[in-house]
């Protein structure tokens, strides 16, 4: 899983979103309430 996240790929622009920053999944929670509970 480690390896996914070292280069740029689906998902590879989640790495440069903010806990606080809208979800780019699109859901329009902050990304801490969204995805960002899955890391």
């Amino acid at each position: 899983v480690a390896d996914a996240m070292s280069h740029s790929g689906p998902g590879g622009e989640m790495s440069k979103v903010g806990r606080n920053d809208p979800c780019p999944c699109g859901s329009g929670k902050k990304y801490k309430h969204c995805h960002g509970k899955l890391s």
